[in-house]
């Protein structure tokens, strides 16, 4: 090409590694577009699906209570792999609502319900504590997963002493499962909403928080059985040291502990942590 009397050469080899580096550029933006559309379309079905399924479990929650909430019926305990001992007391009656989520998965032990958030499910518990991190309460496969109890957990022993229960549940970005519990951060939510309400096959349980706070998972704060009273008590010493704020609350070895517990992002391997003394009726 000749141009005002000069000679210029033109490299096409040049131009054409630039516009192959462009495409690839290109191509490898519109990969990852294409990936993330596709990651977000599976996040929101699952958002859909945990959002029909929970529905499903508060109508039939509201609806039981609202026509049978006086009148109960006999049913044997599911136990998941505990026993009770035979007495010569006549069975507990179970409530109509646990029953019936119980005909759509008998893995259900429960309900957890934190007034004021949308912290309002079924508990559910496996034979491991794998099972449900990624499934609904109706076992159906979701990422969103399910509130469920440590399978070390007797479903029907809130009402014993010198005991320690965990729940479980995802910190979802909806809004959903235990994402709520990031309130308790804030020391005036958490003086204003002291209780929560747990209720097993047979009966709601109130329970009172005394301790809050931000953890990594080499604490072991999911410790379920102490074979001493002085294990226990070392053990509420701990969880109280680490409280985010004080409490009035008085704890003991006597006392059922109930304890939530979700992902929170301070740091890799976080976990926001909610104690809970049961209060006696």
């Amino acid at each position: 090409m000749i141009i005002e009397g000069r000679c210029i050469t033109v490299d096409n080899n040049k131009n054409n590694k630039k516009d192959y580096k462009k495409n690839l550029l290109l191509g490898i933006s519109l990969a990852l577009l294409l990936f993330s559309l596709v990651g977000l379309g599976f996040r929101w079905r699952d958002q859909y699906n945990n959002e029909q399924a929970v529905e499903e479990a508060r109508k039939i929650a509201r609806e039981s209570r609202e026509s049978e909430s006086e009148d109960f019926y006999q049913q044997d305990a599911i136990t998941i792999g505990w026993e009770r001992e035979a007495t010569d007391e006549a069975p507990k009656e179970a409530l109509p609502f646990i029953q019936e989520l119980q005909e759509k998965n008998p893995e259900v032990v429960g309900w957890i319900e934190v007034a004021g958030t949308e912290i309002d499910y079924p508990v559910v518990q496996a034979e491991d504590n794998e099972f449900y991190l990624k499934r609904d309460w109706l076992g159906q496969d979701n990422s969103a997963g399910a509130i469920f109890m440590d399978y070390r957990n007797d479903p029907l022993g809130l009402e014993e002493r010198k005991t320690h229960t965990i729940l479980y549940g995802h910190h979802r970005q909806d809004g959903s499962m235990f994402q709520n519990l990031m309130n308790y951060k804030d020391e005036a939510y958490f003086r204003e909403n002291p209780t929560f309400e747990v209720t097993d096959q047979y009966g709601t349980h109130t329970f009172e928080i005394f301790s809050v706070y931000v953890t990594s998972i080499d604490f072991y704060f999911i410790e379920t059985r102490f074979p001493e009273d002085e294990d226990f008590e070392v053990f509420l010493d701990s969880i109280i040291e680490r409280r985010k704020f004080d409490s009035d609350v008085k704890v003991s070895a006597e006392d059922h502990l109930l304890t939530l517990s979700t992902c929170t992002y301070e740091y890799d391997d976080a976990r926001f942590v909610v104690h809970a003394r049961r209060v006696e009726e």
